[in-house]
């Protein structure tokens, strides 16, 4: 268990950065892996030297991204994240469009549309950041495939697979984003969760810090009071209500019982003062990071 009280908000907002860091750096990486193996099969195929140097430069600028991203002393927020995903992806709408043009246009043409396939898969996986973005994304590429199909249809003669696999890798991305939004509902409850446990753990060590801090002096108390009604009748009033009193406390005892902690964490020596120490000191902290000064003369 960690040593510090974290609220749901920051579990969920802390998650969230953190799947969509490993999306972006893996997608960022698959981007310049592609643009690069492309490179090669457009240099070999279409000569097309436009085409290549757009492909060399667009490599180099993600490949900048990439060392952006992988940094582990650099904090970066979500928005950075997503807008550096972005910047990564989306010129490859241009680059897809040119690169089906060329190849149809020019008679050489190799398996259509499979640049388009493969982007509407890995924006379905890989774009980070909240939800609406990746569908955004994945309509936008889907949208650029209709068109270029389109564009095309009239000049070129396309294999019957064609429009169908383009519209299956559609439905496909779709269903990944479907499984990725319901996983990420999943996500958040299990922080809930795992926020409400900590919270738990955390009042039942204040709880039987409690308890065993006042069990002993309301034995003490209770046997004095015992010993005052046989040796002194004249003050029975104040007798009474101190009986009250460790009445009340016995109380708030047997209340504190029901915190009693099972897990095997609390099982071992226990200190009620360190115990309600470490909790002061803990709050403490959290005020101050808070913005919230600790008055002078206040425990």
């Amino acid at each position: 268990m960690t040593d510090e009280l974290l609220n749901v908000q920051d579990l969920v907002a802390e998650s969230r950065r953190a799947v969509a860091l490993s999306q972006a750096r893996g997608g960022t990486i698959l981007i310049a892996v592609g643009e690069s193996i492309y490179t090669m099969v457009d240099q070999s195929v279409l000569h097309d030297v436009a085409l290549v140097r757009l492909r060399l430069f667009h490599a180099g600028v993600v490949l900048r991204l990439v060392a952006f991203l992988f940094p582990h002393d650099r904090r970066l927020s979500l928005r950075a994240i997503v807008w550096t995903t972005l910047l990564a992806v989306l010129p490859l709408l241009p680059i897809i469009w040119m690169g089906e043009q060329s190849s149809a246009l020019s008679g050489k043409f190799r398996d259509p549309f499979v640049g388009h396939h493969l982007v509407l898969l890995g924006v379905a996986v890989f774009t980070p950041g909240p939800i609406w973005v990746s569908w955004a994304v994945l309509s936008v590429f889907a949208t650029s495939s209709v068109i270029n199909y389109l564009n095309l249809t009239s000049r070129v003669s396309f294999p019957l697979t064609e429009p169908v696999v383009t519209g299956l890798h559609v439905v496909v991305g779709m269903a990944i984003l479907l499984l990725r939004e319901k996983n990420d509902k999943l996500r958040e409850m299990y922080e809930e969760a795992r926020a409400a446990a900590q919270a738990l753990m955390e009042l039942a060590k204040i709880a039987r810090a409690m308890r065993d801090g006042a069990s002993s002096p309301l034995q003490t108390v209770v046997a004095a009071t015992v010993l005052l009604r046989r040796h002194n009748t004249k003050e029975v009033h104040l007798l009474d209500r101190i009986d009250r009193a460790a009445l009340r406390i016995q109380k708030l005892v047997v209340a504190l019982d029901l915190y009693e902690p099972r897990w095997e964490e609390l099982q071992q020596s226990f200190d009620a003062g360190t115990e309600l120490g470490k909790q002061h000191d803990h709050l403490t902290a959290m005020a101050r990071r808070a913005g919230v000064a600790e008055r002078p003369g206040q425990p």
